[in-house]
This record gives C-alpha cells, sequence and structure tokens, in this order.
C-alpha cells in the first residue's frame, strides 16, 4: 500500500488510506482470533504509524484525532481482553508520539493554529488520558474481584526483558501506565494552551482530588487488589506537582517538607514500598534545599546582603530562617516513622548538621557572630548530651560530644584567631566552666534503663564505673 501510493502513483490517497486501515483492522482480528500478541503490536505501532506513511504536506488536525483516537479505542479494547502488557505500553507511547509529531506546530505555539485546532487537540488528549487510565486500572480491578475470568497472560519475551519479575508480578506496567497518563496529558495540555504555573496548578490539585475520590471507590469495589493504592499514589504525586506550581520559596519548602512527613507516616501504616521511596525522595530534596539556602544565606552575607539595613544584624531576619527550620523540624518528626534503624540515624544526623548550618548562617551577621554561633553549638550539644543521659540514648550522647569537639576545635583554629580579645577570655573561661560542670554532674545526670549497663549504654557506663574504681 506504501509503494503504490507514495513511490509509483498507482492509486489515489483515499485508496491506499482505505488498505492501510483494512490492514490494521485485520492485524487487530487476527491478533484476538488467534491469541496473538505479536499481530496486536505490529496492528497498533502501524495504524498509528498510517497518517505519516501516507502523508502528503497537508492534513486536519481533528480527522488525525479522530483516527489517533479510534485505533487507541481498539487497542484498549484489546488490552482489557487478553492482557497483554505489551500492548499497552505500545499504546501509550504510540498515542503520545503521535500527538507530539502531529501537533508540533501547535506545541509550539505557532499563531498560524486555530481555535478549533487547538480545541481539537485537546480534546483527543482528553480521550485518550480517560482511555488509558480506564484500561490500565479498569482491567486490574475485574481481575481483582474475579481472577478467573479475567486472567494475566504470561508475559512475552520483551515484556520481561524490560521489566523484572517481581514487577511484572505486581503488575506494575499497568499501574505505571496509569500514573504516568496525567503528567503526560498535564504537558501537553500546558503546551497547547501555553498555560502560566497557577492555572496549571489549579488543573493538577483538581486531578489530585479525582484520583483520590477514584482511590477511596476503587478501594470498596476491588476484592484485595492494589489499584486503590496505584489510585492513590498518582494523588499524590499531581498533589506535590500542583504545590509546586502554586507554591514558591519558603512556603514551598515548608508545604514539601510537611508531604514528606506525612507520607513517612502513612508508609508505616499501610507498608507500601513506593510510598516509603517517594517520602525518601522528597525528604532528600528538602534537605538538599534547605542546605543549598544556608548556603546561599551564608553567600550573601559574605558578599554584602541585600537586606534591608534595618534587618542587618539581627539574627535569623531574612532568606526564610523559620521556614528552614521549619523544614529541618519535620524531617527530624519524619525519621521517628521510619523503621529501619540506620535510615533513621541518617535522618537524624543530617538533621543535626543541618541545625548546626542553621545557627551558623543566622548568628553569623551579628557583630561578633562567630562566637555567637560557638555559643549556640556549646549550648546545643550540651543540651543533646543531658537529654541523651537523662534518657539513656547513645546516639544522642555520641552526637553531643562530637558536637562538642567539634566547638573546642573552633575555638581553638577559628575564634582564637578571628574574635575580639574580650570574646577570646570569655569563650574560653565559659566553656571550661561548662566542662567542669558536665563532669561533676555526668553520673548524677545519667538515668540508665534496666539492664543498661552492659548493652545499650555501654559507653556511659564504662566510663562511669572506671570513676567508681577510683573513689578511694
Amino acid at each position: 500500500g506504501y509503494a503504490a501510493f507514495q513511490l509509483y502513483g498507482l492509486v489515489p490517497h483515499a485508496a491506499a488510506f482505505a488498505f492501510m486501515v483494512s490492514v490494521t483492522s485485520l492485524a487487530l482480528f487476527l491478533s484476538v482470533y488467534q491469541d496473538g500478541a505479536a499481530l496486536a503490536l505490529i496492528g497498533t505501532a502501524g495504524g498509528l504509524g498510517t497518517p505519516f506513511i501516507l502523508y502528503v504536506g497537508a492534513g486536519s488536525v481533528g480527522g488525525l484525532v479522530l483516527y489517533t483516537s479510534l485505533v487507541l479505542a481498539g487497542a484498549c479494547a484489546i488490552y482489557a481482553r487478553k492482557g497483554w502488557a505489551s500492548l499497552l505500553l505500545t499504546a501509550f507511547l504510540g498515542t503520545w508520539t503521535v500527538f507530539l509529531i502531529g501537533y508540533s506546530e501547535l506545541l509550539y505555539w505557532n499563531d498560524a493554529a486555530s481555535s478549533q485546532d487547538r480545541l481539537a487537540m485537546q480534546i483527543g488528549i482528553a480521550f485518550a488520558w480517560v482511555a488509558l487510565w480506564i484500561c490500565a486500572s479498569g482491567r486490574e480491578v475485574l481481575k481483582a474481584r474475579q481472577p478467573r475470568r479475567w486472567p494475566r497472560p504470561e508475559p512475552g519475551t520483551l515484556t520481561r526483558t524490560v521489566f523484572s519479575e517481581d514487577v511484572l508480578r505486581r503488575n506494575s506496567p499497568a499501574h505505571l501506565v496509569s500514573a504516568a497518563t496525567p503528567l503526560v496529558a498535564l504537558w501537553f495540555t500546558e503546551l497547547v494552551w501555553n498555560l502560566d504555573g497557577f492555572a496549571l496548578g489549579g488543573i493538577s490539585l483538581g486531578a489530585a482530588a479525582l484520583y483520590g475520590g477514584v482511590a477511596l471507590l476503587v478501594r470498596s469495589v476491588e476484592n484485595g487488589g492494589r489499584v486503590h493504592r496505584a489510585q492513590a499514589l498518582t494523588a499524590l504525586l499531581l498533589a506535590t506537582v500542583s504545590l509546586v506550581l502554586l507554591l514558591d520559596g519558603s512556603p514551598l519548602l515548608v508545604a514539601l517538607a510537611l508531604e514528606a512527613a506525612v507520607l513517612h507516616h502513612l508508609s508505616r501504616r499501610v507498608g507500601e514500598r513506593a510510598l516509603s521511596t517517594g517520602a525518601h525522595a522528597l525528604s532528600l530534596w528538602v534537605l538538599g534545599w534547605v542546605f543549598l539556602r544556608i548556603l546561599d544565606g551564608a553567600l550573601a552575607v559574605g558578599l554584602g546582603s541585600s537586606e534591608p539595613s534595618s534587618a542587618r544584624g539581627v539574627p535569623f531576619v531574612g532568606g526564610g530562617s523559620l521556614a528552614e527550620l521549619a523544614a529541618i523540624s519535620l524531617v527530624l518528626a519524619a525519621s521517628v516513622a521510619i523503621e529501619h534503624p540506620k535510615a533513621a540515624l541518617a535522618y537524624r544526623a543530617a538533621v543535626h548538621a543541618a541545625l548546626l548550618a542553621w545557627l551558623w548562617q543566622g548568628l553569623s551577621p551579628l557583630p561578633n557572630g562567630a562566637a555567637y554561633t560557638t555559643v549556640a553549638w556549646g549550648l546545643y550539644a550540651a543540651g543533646l548530651l543531658v537529654a541523651g543521659l537523662r534518657v539513656d540514648a547513645p546516639s544522642l550522647i555520641r552526637a553531643g560530644m562530637a558536637t562538642l569537639f567539634l566547638v573546642v576545635g573552633k575555638l581553638f583554629l577559628v575564634d582564637l584567631v578571628g574574635v575580639e580579645a574580650v570574646w577570646r577570655i570569655l569563650l574560653f573561661l565559659g566553656f571550661g566552666g561548662l566542662f567542669l560542670v558536665l563532669s561533676y554532674y555526668l553520673q548524677h545526670l545519667w538515668r540508665p534503663k534496666a539492664g543498661a549497663a552492659g548493652g545499650a549504654s555501654s559507653v556511659t557506663a564504662g566510663y562511669l564505673q572506671d570513676e567508681e574504681l577510683r573513689k578511694p
């Protein structure tokens, strides 16, 4: 058909197009009749490529939308009947590729494109979103309710090559298509209408509410399936996108930190690995952003701050210091929900480092800010040490001791050179007295748990036992 039209001109465009459509329809029919996934892949890919194979330099956007939607509807119907994951992925990738190629002039905001063409494109985007969503999730709901009637076929060689056995067992390809479809549709919508962040954020927030409602509905009808979790995760993903689009700066930082903390607690409650992975990724993003903001604030102080003169010399003013402290506190709250001890310890170590950096950045603008930073670090370290002794927490004791050693190093390496003489005297006298008080009351502060002297609190217990042996 291609050669008869494009190479030799033996038939008109209408006849060649009808012939190609017949070949596509026959391939899809035979795939169902002979139970052959390869025929379905060939028919879907060839059908989606037909408008470009027979391209004559002009075409109707509405016609392309209608044709592509019909091919997609046929592929989705076959997937609902057979459950071939490779067909679903082919339909997903092929449909959006056709839209991207066919509407390239519209996507880059061609002024010659009419509003009818953009509306036709938007209708095609909406149909593809709904069709792929219902196709991917609906069959999983039916399979959960009637597994014998809607069985999951054995994956083919191509599917096994792309996905692992664990992913295929959970039928993650269908959930992946269900989650990725609204994001792609949102991106296409922004390109078609050239929307600003506020409008796009509102659409994303509405889609998040829709997916959340569907998750609640599906949970009540499916029989022990995982579709409602996939819909809930998609709702959270869309909600995160809406936050990024609607908010900026400090409000966005606090909102993302709050969302990460909520996700950590939800993942512990429901035991969902994907939820936990998203919570970790969001927490790392928040921590990285906090450190970047602190570094940016420190560089601004060193190069000359742009803050008004009334704000200079005032601690923790400007740069969103309260927002950074709130984000750090929320990450600390999230660490409580982490069951893995090493991961929880890593979170708290990052929070500890962020607090030290936050104190340094907030107190540096003050006259003799280095001295104030040393005092703040020392009091914070003493608080950690005392709290660790009172609750018998070795991690807090080690953090307090390590911070005290850091303070001593700062005293000798930084403050001894860069701080005024009066402050140097006061700092050395003050910390000398603090160390004497801590050493004198160490045994009285320690509250060991039952049977802890030989186990969890061995570091403190060993030190105190040596002190008892030295007594006359």
